[in-house]
C-alpha cells in the first residue's frame, strides 16, 4: 500500500537534488555510490517510510535521458523539464546545467519521508552558495518569510527557517553531507510527529544505540536486490506503511485486505523498484523482500524435474501463452501455510466445495498429480467475432465455450489422469469422446 506522500516525496527531492556544490577542503566524499549510500543511510533511523537512492547522479541523468527517448510524447516530459528548469534554475537531463547550479554532478543523493516530513541529504561543496539557494527556492515555494536562526542540538548547530511548525524547514551539515528537513507533508503531521527541527534532531543523533536504516536487514536485502545494480532506487516499508493510521481505517472496512496487510506485514521485508539504462532501453524491476522462512520453501517449490515442449500449442496461430513450471504441491503449500489461518481454512474449504460437485478431491487428485508443469493457451474468439462473448453473457459457460482456450497440465502419469477423468465423467460434470 503505497500512500499519497510517496509522490511528494519525488517532488520535493526534484527541489532540493539542483541546490549545491562546494569548494570547502576540509571534509571528503565516499569515493565510491555504495559507501555514498551507506554514509547517507546510516543517518536514517529504520522506521523511515519511503527512501529515494541515488547511487549514481550522472547514470541517473543517462537513464532519464534514455527514458526521455523511449517514451512516446516526449512534448510532456519536454514541458516538466523547461517548468523545473525556469523554476529551479536546472535542467536535470544535462550534466553541465547541474554544475552551474552549484551541484557536483556526480555523486549520490537520498531522499525519504520520515515522521511525515521529507528529508533530503546530498553532497555540497560551497556552503554559502548551497544555502542561499536553499533559502531563495523555499521561500518562494512555501511562502516562507521568516529569517534563517541557528539552533543547537547536541553537538550540531541546526539552521532553521521559518517559525511556523508546518512550514519550517531545518538543516546541519556533517562533513561535506547536507541533511535537509521540509516542511511537513500536513498539518496533522506537524502537530502530531513534532517540528523539522526535533525529526532532524532524531537523525542527527541516531548514532546512539539506535538501529539504522543501513543495519536493518530488510534494507540490506534492498541494497542487494536493487542499489548494487541500478542507480535509481525506491525503497518501501511495508510495516511503517501498515502501521499508518490511514492505512489502518482502510484495513477496518476490507477483512480481506486486512488479512494480506497482516500477511504482508508478517512475510514481506521490503518492497522496491528499480531503474536504469540498459543500451538504448530503460529497464524497470520491482522486487519483494522475503523473510528467510519463505524464501527456503519458494526455493523447494522451483525444484523440478523433466521438461514439456509446448511446440504443439504454441502454433503461429496462437494469440497469447504462458507457461510455468513449479512444484504445484510445495507452490500449495507455501500459500496455505503463509497466510493467515483464517484465510487459508477459506481457501481449502472453497477448494473442497468446488471438488465435491465434480466428484474430485482437488488436493489429491489434482494438485498432488501435477508433474509442474503448465501452460495457457489463447487462440482467439471462435469465429473470429468477438460479440459472441457479448452474446453469451446470459450464460457463462456458453461465453467460455465461444474462447479458444486451451489448459495443458502434465501429470506425474497417465493413470493420476484417467483416475481423474473418470471421477469427473461419473460426476456427471463432463463427458467423454475418442
Amino acid at each position: 500500500m503505497i500512500r499519497k506522500p510517496v509522490s511528494r516525496l519525488l517532488i520535493f527531492f526534484v527541489l532540493l537534488v539542483g541546490l549545491g556544490a562546494c569548494k570547502d577542503k576540509a571534509a571528503t566524499i565516499p569515493a565510491t555510490p555504495i559507501a555514498r549510500v551507506e554514509q547517507m543511510t546510516s543517518k536514517l533511523p529504520a522506521t523511515a517510510d519511503s527512501v529515494i537512492v541515488v547511487g549514481d547522479l550522472e547514470k541517473m541523468r543517462s537513464t532519464f535521458n534514455v527514458l526521455k527517448t523511449r517514451l512516446p510524447d516526449t512534448g510532456v516530459v519536454d514541458s516538466v523539464q523547461k517548468q523545473i528548469q525556469a523554476t529551479f534554475g536546472i535542467d536535470l537531463l544535462d550534466g553541465e546545467s547541474w554544475k552551474r547550479a552549484g551541484l557536483a554532478p556526480n555523486t549520490s543523493a537520498v531522499g525519504a519521508i520520515h515522521r511525515g516530513r521529507v528529508l533530503v541529504m546530498l553532497y555540497v561543496e560551497n556552503r554559502q552558495n548551497f544555502e542561499k539557494v536553499l533559502v531563495e527556492k523555499s521561500k518562494s515555494a512555501f511562502g516562507i518569510e521568516a529569517v534563517t536562526k541557528t539552533e543547537k542540538i547536541g553537538k550540531h548547530q541546526l539552521k532553521v527557517l521559518s517559525d511556523d511548525p508546518a512550514s519550517q524547514i531545518a538543516w546541519v551539515y556533517d562533513g561535506k553531507l547536507a541533511i535537509v528537513s521540509l516542511p511537513a507533508l500536513s498539518n496533522q503531521a506537524s502537530l502530531e510527529e513534532g517540528s523539522a527541527t526535533l525529526v532532524l534532531g532524531e537523525v542527527v543523533n541516531n548514532d546512539k544505540g539506535k538501529v539504522t536504516l543501513w543495519s536493518d536487514p530488510g534494507f540490506q536485502g534492498f541494497r542487494k536486490a536493487l542499489i548494487d545494480q541500478y542507480p535509481v532506487a525506491l525503497y518501501l516499508n511495508p510495516k511503517a506503511h501498515l502501521n499508518s493510521d490511514a492505512a489502518k481505517a482502510e484495513l477496518e472496512k476490507d477483512p480481506r485486505a486486512r488479512a494480506a496487510a497482516e500477511w504482508a506485514a508478517k512475510n514481506v521485508t521490503f518492497l522496491g523498484t528499480g531503474l536504469k539504462a540498459e543500451g538504448d532501453q530503460a529497464r524497470v524491476q520491482a522486487y519483494a523482500g522475503l523473510v528467510p522462512e519463505l524464501l527456503k520453501m519458494i526455493d523447494e517449490a522451483k525444484k523440478i524435474e523433466g521438461k514439456s515442449a509446448w511446440d504443439s500449442y504454441a502454433t503461429e496461430k496462437m494469440m497469447l501463452g504462458a507457461r510455468v513450471s513449479l512444484n504445484f504441491e510445495k507452490a500449495y503449500e507455501l500459500f496455505t501455510t503463509s497466510m493467515p489461518e483464517e484465510e487459508s481454512r477459506g481457501i481449502r474449504r472453497n477448494l473442497k466445495m468446488i471438488g465435491e460437485g465434480m466428484g474430485v478431491d482437488f488436493e489429491t487428485d489434482i494438485i498432488k498429480q501435477l508433474a509442474g508443469h503448465a501452460g495457457l493457451f489463447f487462440y482467439g474468439v471462435a469465429g473470429g467475432n468477438p460479440m459472441a462473448l457479448m452474446a453469451g453473457m446470459n450464460d457463462p459457460m456458453q461465453a467460455f465455450r465461444s474462447l479458444g482456450l486451451m489448459v495443458v497440465l502434465k501429470f506425474k502419469s497417465a493413470e493420476a489422469v484417467d483416475g481423474l477423468v473418470a471421477k469427473v465423467v461419473t460426476s456427471g460434470k463432463a463427458t467423454v469422446r475418442p
